[in-house]
C-alpha cells in the first residue's frame, strides 16, 4: 500500500483525490508553522524539573540527530500544561514534546522513556540528581494516588 501526506485545506478538496473514493484517508490537523522546533519538557514528580528547545535545520524534524538542542526556561504556561500532561497520565518521570502555535503551546507527545541530559538542567542546577532525589524522597505519583483511592 502507498502511503503519502498530502496538506488539504477542505474535505472538497481530499475528496477530489482519486484514493479518496476507494480507501478513505486518515485525517488530523496542521499544527505549528512548520519551523521545525519545539520544547521537550522534563517532568519529575508532578514538576517540570528541566527544558530544552530543539530546532532542526530546514527539512527535517525537531527530533532529528541533526537538531540544534539549547536549554531553555519554559514559560508559565508551558510549565502549566506539561505538568498537567504528566498528570493525565500519571506519569513519575516523563519529557513533554511542546510545540508553539498562534493559539499557544499544543502537546505533540510524551515520552515515558524520558531523555534527557544535563543541557536540560536548570541554572545551577544537576537535572541527574533533581531528578534521583525526587525519584528516592518521594512516593512516585501512581503510588501515591493508588494509595489513596486504597484507604478510601
Amino acid at each position: 500500500m502507498r502511503r503519502q501526506i498530502v496538506t488539504s485545506h477542505s474535505l472538497q478538496q481530499l475528496r477530489g483525490k482519486r484514493w479518496f473514493g476507494r480507501q478513505g484517508a486518515l485525517v488530523q490537523e496542521l499544527v505549528g508553522d512548520g519551523d521545525a522546533s519545539g520544547t521537550r519538557v522534563l517532568v519529575c514528580g508532578g514538576d517540570v524539573v528541566g527544558a530544552v528547545r530543539r530546532r532542526a535545520p530546514a527539512g527535517w524534524r525537531a527530533d532529528s540527530p541533526a537538531a540544534q538542542v539549547t536549554p531553555v526556561e519554559p514559560t508559565p504556561q508551558e510549565r502549566r500544561i506539561a505538568e498537567h500532561a504528566a498528570s493525565v497520565f500519571d506519569a513519575d518521570l516523563v519529557t513533554v514534546e511542546l510545540l508553539s502555535t498562534e493559539l499557544g503551546p499544543v502537546v505533540l507527545e510524551l515520552d515515558a522513556a524520558a531523555e534527557f541530559d544535563e543541557r536540560c538542567a536548570f541554572s545551577g542546577q544537576s537535572v541527574f540528581d533533581e531528578v534521583a532525589r525526587r525519584l528516592v524522597e518521594s512516593p512516585p505519583v501512581s503510588y501515591a494516588a493508588a494509595a489513596d483511592a486504597a484507604s478510601a
